[in-house]
């Protein structure tokens, strides 16, 4: 026990220490990229606000990624574009899926894979080692894609996605964060719900009870009304 409890403190000072780095190394990079572009940063944030926003979209797996699928298909591709996928590297069936629908998979449609955080059934020790490493390369990723919005639902595979683009943001860099908890979630939250609701700016229920529940949430009824009219 002694030697798990030093193991998980030691992993926290080693990905302090990591994210503090990278937070620095961010922040640094944005100045050049501003000094380059000749912006001061209200000009930059102007900037970005007059393009296309570029979307970060987490397929969680199973009935998660039906309704993820479901909301991409409503968005205003004029606008959000490019979009852009995640998935976990052991999460076949999503990929199938969208490969699936020709609306939302191109030829340029561009899917990453990470590691996923947890399995299920599996240690809370050994989860903490996994979670860490996924948190590293959702960082490596997100430095690469620098999204402006990123949309999620899932499992915990988009909390190290979220925690990495929140370093992005931290930086100085534009990007929002969407949450849509899963429809089946009528009175309490799902476990990635409850770790990301204090964090997202947007995080969406569609249930009353849960609303209520959460006063900080939105309430829509969008999903469930297109669900029955097909």
């Amino acid at each position: 026990m002694d030697s798990a409890i030093a193991l998980i403190i030691l992993g926290g000072a080693i990905a302090a220490a990591l994210l503090f780095a990278i937070l620095r190394f961010l922040r640094i990079y944005r100045e050049i990229q501003a000094r380059r572009n000749g912006l001061d940063d209200k000009e930059t944030r102007t900037a970005f606000r007059n393009k296309k926003c570029k979307t970060l979209v987490v397929l969680g797996s199973g009935g998660h990624t039906s309704e993820m699928l479901h909301m991409v298909s409503q968005l205003d591709t004029s606008r959000y574009d490019p979009i852009v996928y995640i998935v976990a590297d052991t999460d076949h069936t999503s990929i199938q899926r969208l490969q699936a629908n020709p609306e939302l998979h191109k030829n340029d449609t561009i899917v990453h894979k990470i590691p996923r955080s947890r399995e299920v059934g599996q240690s809370f020790t050994s989860s903490f080692i996994t979670t860490i490493y996924a948190l590293i390369h959702a960082i490596v990723l997100t430095i690469q894609i620098r999204p402006e919005l990123v949309l999620c639902n899932g499992p915990g595979t988009c909390v190290p996605v979220i925690l990495g683009a929140w370093l992005i943001r931290m930086a100085g860099f534009p990007c929002q964060f969407l949450f849509c908890e899963s429809f089946c979630r009528v009175e309490t939250l799902s476990l990635t719900g409850k770790l990301l609701y204090p964090i997202v700016d947007c995080f969406i229920v569609h249930w009353q009870e849960l609303h209520q529940k959460y006063p900080k949430s939105h309430l829509s009824s969008t999903f469930v009304v297109n669900q029955n009219q097909q």
